[in-house]
């Protein structure tokens, strides 16, 4: 495995954020600090003279095409009323830098706090579920144009089996104590029966279920709220695609851990008093999720193959959701709650 990067911020970042300030105009006031949590991109609070600034490295597999398309669609939406942080130009206009091959972009920093999953009430789910149906309603607008599909949606069993299988290998290298290296031995291994026995559909079985522009990742990290609770601030656009809404319905409610209880009718009713999913689409969609998740090798590929730590959190949960979408009967009742809830 590659080695494990060094905490804190490395000198190249630090010289490439005094470049950011001297282009932008701004005095630096102490050292950047990296945003906690940060699982992709490098994310930085950095104390200028004009006030705190949000300043993100991109990760690499990002072009500058696709991050000024994100630019153009935060603005887009916060004209059309979601809360918005929008990235600042630099005089030239440009919201995306290039420094030391790397791309840059600056953002204003936004004074509130993430929803936490695990921890969400009712309120929140309700808030959470309100945005999501209120994102669907507006990004339905947005010119499609050349906007790619989102690329859950597509995916290659034998490729999956073949990662997994590789970081099975990887894994006794694995820094850990035996008793957690075994124990996501057991979840790898887990998916691996499941791709190889029988559960596998081929991406093609899903192609033609409708798609429109789509936030992307809109989970319960992504909308900020204020002291009060109120939402003040949709933020990390990057994944701006294509999708099924009722797949990222399902994608939101898997990853807030909403899909129990009366969290999950929380968010429902807040998603239907903003937007309604299309009923035929729902029951194709959840088949749709649980294959994606089930072919979805990403986080283990990132720690075991990139070194990246900050993945590991994703391991649990995830292995967690995949044995409860295995199971037929629940995927048939959740997909009947969301018709009945959301349609």
């Amino acid at each position: 495995m590659p080695p494990e990067p060094e905490p804190g911020i490395s000198p190249a970042h630090r010289a490439a954020i005094a470049g950011l300030a001297r282009l932008y105009g701004w005095e630096l006031s102490g050292e950047p600090e990296p945003v906690a949590q940060s699982v992709s991109n490098a994310n930085y609070r950095v104390k200028t003279s004009a006030g705190a600034r949000f300043v993100r490295c991109y990760q690499p597999s990002r072009s500058r095409e696709r991050i000024e398309r994100e630019h153009a669609v935060t603005r887009w939406a916060g004209e059309r009323g979601i809360p918005v942080a929008p990235p600042i130009a630099d005089g030239s206009g440009r919201t995306v830098v290039g420094i030391g091959g790397e791309l840059w972009a600056v953002f204003p920093w936004v004074e509130g706090r993430s929803l936490l999953r695990g921890t969400m009430t009712a309120r929140e789910a309700s808030l959470l579920g309100a945005m999501n149906g209120r994102l669907h309603r507006v990004l339905a607008d947005w010119p499609v144009g050349d906007l790619q599909r989102n690329s859950e949606l597509s995916w290659d069993t034998e490729k999956s089996i073949a990662d997994l299988s590789r970081v099975d290998d990887l894994i006794r290298y694995y820094p850990a104590q035996a008793e957690e290296q075994l124990r996501v031995q057991g979840w790898i291994r887990d998916q691996l029966a499941l791709l190889e026995g029988g559960a596998a559909r081929p991406a093609a079985e899903f192609q033609e279920t409708p798609v429109q522009p789509c936030h992307g990742d809109p989970h319960e990290r992504n909308l900020m709220v204020d002291a009060t609770g109120e939402p003040v601030a949709v933020v990390d656009w990057e994944r701006f695609c294509l999708n099924p809404p009722a797949f990222e319905v399902l994608r939101t409610l898997t990853f807030a851990r909403l899909l129990e209880g009366p969290l999950i009718t929380a968010f429902l009713a807040g998603y239907r008093g903003e937007n309604t999913l299309e009923a035929e689409t729902i029951a194709p969609c959840v088949e749709f999720w649980w294959q994606s998740q089930l072919h979805n090798t990403w986080a283990y590929r990132d720690r075991f193959i990139k070194g990246n730590r900050a993945v590991e959190q994703f391991f649990a949960e995830g292995a967690a959701a995949l044995r409860q979408f295995a199971d037929e009967k629940y995927r048939a009742g959740l997909a009947e709650r969301l018709r009945r809830e959301a349609s």
